[in-house]
């Protein structure tokens, strides 16, 4: 009982961290320059996919933007 009692709280403890907000680095670059933005109090899976969302083409022009 003690043992399934320690494993799922391991389980517990790790799903909190998998899913805590943080701060993320997005990196965007087009033409040679590359500049960071923060995305601030987000889950790594959101970053990513907000980070991405702001790739862009335009004018022949591409901006790829990745997560750090």
């Amino acid at each position: 009982m003690k043992k399934l009692l320690a494993i799922a709280f391991l389980f517990a403890l790790v799903l909190g961290f998998a899913s805590c907000k943080k701060d993320h680095t997005c990196t965007c670059s087009a033409l040679g320059i590359s500049a960071d933005t923060t995305l601030k109090d987000m889950t790594k899976k959101d970053a990513k996919e907000t980070c991405e969302g702001m790739s862009a083409s335009a004018f022949g022009i591409d901006v790829t933007c990745k997560l750090k």
